[in-house]
Order: structure tokens, then C-alpha cells, then sequence
């Protein structure tokens, strides 16, 4: 593969485009065709420049090795006449690449920037440690495993950050994406390959499998989001979407689901009282929709409701009257559905669905 061709090919968020199009023709359809294929073509473009990259290394090393070629005992990095020396027993901060002084080694057809990796403590002094360790590199990327924000040191970590020239900090722990900036520097939370501890929600929200893209070239560098199907910018999930969203799917009920026992009966009717919350920043508007396991099952109202819910609603009362005039226990119990829409810091509206389920007692364990 050409090398040169292949890094000159690739897109400003670090993406490769397809190189042909279905001129003008289902343009909507061509966009998502698009978008899956910048995935595709990424993913291949990255595999082989790994592989193609590691092979020239490999074979530069060897053409100019003097030590290879002329069987002297030149010193040379590939071959060193001695064991390195292993870390001091405190030396515990992260490895910082460095480019090796060799008059006779030339450099790999790509460019690429010394670039260093730290593992930063939530301690300002600690952090400061591994940041002079990496001063001199043209990138120092920090990574956390929680975020910043969780930290009473924040402030002074940004600072630190500021005054070394990092160039973005990434961390993880909740299992959801988002990305913000401040003062220059990106704060990117990422999932990467996690499990997604919760049900699913709309991309808007950030709860999406996904891997960071980081391409560093000379004094730049960029990073994408990289997804099953597509290629998404770093700003794709504002941190207030993220947060409004993933509230609502964790709080919108006060509870998901009651008994049958505890509803409160009169007659063939049971009275159920759906507690809602909005723990969002922006006022929505709920429809509640319920779901019949079959004929024996009526409520009242019969179609969907619609429910204001200014933001910061708390225990709201949704009531409803199910009707059913069979003297056994049921066999089926009904759920209700709500949906609700969200207008995204970009314009977007994202919709996504809660369940209320009705569910059979306990059986009580038998006594021993």
C-alpha cells in the first residue's frame, strides 16, 4: 500500500471517503450508504497502515543497522550491546516515546510526532510528576479513569494542563460518551468497547459502542469517534445532552413497575397512579400509551394521553383506570408506554420510550 497516498487520502476528522458516489441519484439513501462506508474503509485504511507501517520499521532497522550490515560493534538502537535498564523501583510514571539519535537511520516514509501517554493521579503534585516526565513531546495526551469533574482537584489538574500543553484528557467510568472544551483543551468521555450498563437510548445521548480515533500528525492532531457504521466528529454529544438524557431514561418513573395487589380497587376498576419525573433542563411534553395483553383489559382514557412536564418535574401524578370484570386472576397484566421528545443542543430531536409495567405478586417462598 502507498503510504503517503493513503494518510494525503484521509479526511479532516481522521475519516476515509469513498471514492465514488451514485451521482445525485437517492441522495438519502447515498448519505447513509455514506456513512457506513466511511466506517468500513477507516477500519480497513487503519489495519493496513499499521501492518504496512511495522513492516518498513522493521525492514529500515535492518538496512540500516550498522551492526547488521558490517558486523562491527558500532552501537546501534536496534541492537544494543547490553540489557536496558530496567525502571527504578519509584519510577512509576507513564513511558514517553523518543526518537533514538542515530546518524544512519533515516526516517519511516510517514511523519509521525513524538507523542507521550500519562496516567495522571488525582493529586495536582503527582500529575505534575508525570507532566514534566512528558514536557518535551510535541502531544501529551492525559487519561483519567474517572472524569475531571468528579474531582475536588479539577481546577487546579486544568491548570496543570494548561501550563504543560496537553493536548486532551480522556477518561471513562460511566458508560456513555460526550466531549467539551475548555480553554483550548478536549475533555472527552468515552464507553470505547464497555458493556452499556442501561437500556438502549439515541445516539444524542452517547450510549453507543464506539472507539477513539487519535491521528497525530507533526504539530496536529485530531480525533474521531469511530462507531460499528459510521465516523463521528469529537463534539457529536454535548455533555448537557448526555446528562439531561441518561437522567431521564434512569428517573423518568419514580417507580418502573407495581404489583397487582397494590392497586387500588373499586369494583372491576383498579386505579393506577404513574409517578413522573423530568430531571432534564428543558420542558417536555409525554404521551402515555397503554399496551392490553388482550380483550379482558380496559382503560380509561382509552387513547393516548398527553402530558405536560416543565423541567425539573418531580413525582408527578399520571392517573389512569383499568377496567377488568373476570373474577380469576389475571394470566397477562398491561404496561403502559410513554414517549417522549428532546430538542438536542444541535437542533436534533431525539425520541426515545419508557415502559410502567403492571406484574404478578411475588409467590412467598415456602415455609421451611
Amino acid at each position: 500500500a502507498n503510504i503517503r497516498y493513503e494518510i494525503a487520502a484521509q479526511a479532516e476528522d481522521g475519516a476515509w471517503d469513498p471514492n465514488w458516489n451514485w451521482g445525485g441519484t437517492f441522495p438519502d439513501a447515498w448519505d447513509e450508504a455514506r456513512r457506513k462506508w466511511r466506517g468500513i474503509l477507516t477500519l480497513e485504511r487503519l489495519r493496513v497502515l499499521r501492518t504496512s507501517t511495522a513492516s518498513l520499521l522493521e525492514a529500515n532497522a535492518q538496512t540500516h543497522c550498522p551492526r547488521t550490515n558490517t558486523g562491527t560493534d558500532i552501537p546501534c538502537p536496534q541492537h544494543p550491546t547490553s540489557a536496558p535498564t530496567p525502571p527504578g523501583k519509584n519510577d512509576s510514571g507513564p513511558p514517553v516515546s523518543s526518537r533514538p539519535e542515530s546518524p544512519t537511520r533515516t526516517p519511516p516514509p510517514a511523519s509521525f510526532a513524538p507523542t507521550a501517554t500519562a496516567s495522571c493521579n488525582s493529586t495536582p503534585g503527582t500529575s505534575q510528576k508525570d507532566l514534566k516526565k512528558a514536557r518535551d513531546q510535541d502531544h501529551i495526551f492525559v487519561f483519567f479513569h474517572r472524569p475531571i469533574y468528579t474531582l475536588k482537584e479539577e481546577n487546579a489538574l486544568h491548570q496543570l494542563f494548561v501550563e504543560y500543553g496537553v493536548s486532551a484528557v480522556i477518561y471513562g467510568h460511566f458508560h456513555h460518551h460526550n466531549s467539551r472544551e475548555r480553554d483550548g483543551i478536549p475533555y472527552i468521555k468515552t464507553v470505547s468497547a464497555a458493556h452499556i450498563m442501561h437500556p438502549p437510548l439515541p445516539d444524542e445521548a452517547g450510549s453507543f459502542h464506539h472507539l477513539l480515533l487519535v491521528t497525530v500528525r507533526d504539530q496536529s492532531f485530531r480525533i474521531a469517534v469511530l462507531k460499528a457504521d459510521s465516523v463521528l466528529p469529537i463534539g457529536t454529544v454535548s455533555p448537557e445532552d448526555n446528562q439531561d438524557l441518561y437522567s431521564l431514561q434512569q428517573h423518568f418513573f419514580s417507580a418502573r413497575e407495581l404489583p397487582f395487589s397494590s392497586l387500588k380497587r373499586r369494583g372491576d376498576d383498579y386505579e393506577v397512579i404513574l409517578r413522573v419525573n423530568n430531571p432534564s433542563s428543558q420542558d417536555l411534553t409525554a404521551f402515555f400509551e397503554w399496551q392490553l395483553p388482550n380483550e379482558r383489559w380496559a382503560v380509561d382514557p382509552l387513547k393516548s394521553r398527553r402530558v405536560s412536564l416543565p423541567a425539573g418535574t418531580k413525582d408527578l401524578a399520571v392517573e389512569f383506570t383499568l377496567h377488568r370484570k373476570f373474577p380469576h386472576l389475571p394470566e397477562a397484566f398491561p404496561s403502559c408506554l410513554a414517549k417522549t421528545l428532546y430538542l438536542t443542543s444541535d437542533g436534533d430531536v431525539a425520541q426515545f420510550e419508557h415502559v410502567f409495567k403492571i406484574v404478578a405478586d411475588p409467590v412467598a417462598n415456602p415455609t421451611q
